[in-house]
């Protein structure tokens, strides 16, 4: 197999202050963003990513319980470490890794030392019923996360690396290591994927739109219209396409909502005023639910109606 190549223009530049770490990501891909490149990304897609990259200020995304529990628990995680691999040195990183002339970027969360070989250990926590769902019955280690460590080994020129997946369940937890080593054809994949992005970037050409994830994209890429502006669409058959889908697709809802409304109904008359049912295999209640009122913001957004012209 073709050995990896070292990157000579790969800069260490020490993390003084979160605000400088933010500044210096915002200009490069990252490795914990590169799969979006690929589409394989759970929380980005690659148009989101050459929006962001773009400069265009988009709805900043709170921070989750999920991502605040990772970090509070990525030293428990690598103490973890230490005791399954008591030879290992395990060093926190406190700089980023940035190649200057591509533009990738990468903060490992530790270093290793294994009697001189160099390594990179990636830290996880996962929710046991996640874990078995995305991990174990999926058949390993989810793929972006792979791309994360490749990236980051390729950015250190790292012997190998490590991803520590720690699932935490109601009364217990358990450390889950995969090995991952550098791979020449991964390295270059991710480079010239990363080259091409910014390409496009760079040259003002418009995002890739992932038409089932990017709906909130669009909303905040167009959030009003141009009063009196109209587009012609007469030339593009795939126009005429879409909208006989979507009216498909509606009729189909339509049909399927007032079936499943008969449904529950049926089951409803059943029930009539008990507050639960005895059916094997099935946990049933018909109970009141009480809300409190609530007043609604005022806010705008964009509608989409498509109706047929009718004949005259």
């Amino acid at each position: 197999m073709t050995t990896s190549q070292v990157l000579t223009s790969v800069e260490r530049i020490a993390i003084v202050s979160e605000e400088r770490w933010h500044a210096l990501r915002r200009q490069d891909v990252t490795a914990s963003t590169v799969a979006a490149l690929f589409g394989l990304h759970p929380y980005m897609t690659i148009g989101e990513l050459h929006v962001e990259k773009s400069g265009i200020e988009l709805p900043t995304r709170a921070e989750t319980s999920v991502i605040r529990r990772g970090r509070a628990l990525e030293r428990v995680v690598a103490d973890e470490v230490q005791r399954e691999r008591p030879h290992w040195k395990i060093t926190k990183a406190s700089d980023y890794l940035r190649d200057t002339k591509r533009r990738i970027g990468a903060t490992p969360d530790f270093y290793i030392d294994d009697n001189g070989r160099r390594g990179v250990l990636q830290t996880k926590t996962v929710a046991s019923s996640v874990f078995k769902k995305t991990w174990i019955e999926a058949g390993g280690m989810p793929f972006w996360i792979g791309l994360q460590c490749v990236t980051e080994m390729m950015l250190d020129d790292a012997d190998f690396g490590v991803v520590a997946a720690l699932a935490v369940g109601d009364f217990e937890f358990s450390l889950h290591l995969t090995d991952v080593p550098r791979h020449a054809a991964s390295e270059k994949r991710i480079r010239d994927a990363v080259e091409e992005f910014w390409r496009k970037v760079d040259t003002g050409m418009p995002p890739t739109i992932d038409y089932e994830r990017d709906g909130a994209l669009l909303a905040a890429l167009y959030p009003h219209e141009t009063k009196g502006k109209v587009v012609d669409l007469r030339g593009d058959n795939r126009i005429v396409e879409l909208l006989e889908e979507r009216e498909r697709l509606n009729d189909a809802v339509e049909h399927v909502k007032a079936a499943l409304e008969a449904c529950s109904n049926e089951v409803r008359s059943k029930l009539a005023d008990a507050e639960a049912a005895i059916v094997p295999g099935w946990r049933l209640t018909f109970k009141e639910q009480h809300r409190k009122e609530y007043t609604v913001k005022a806010t705008s957004f964009r509608v989409l109606r498509c109706a047929r012209e009718r004949a005259a």
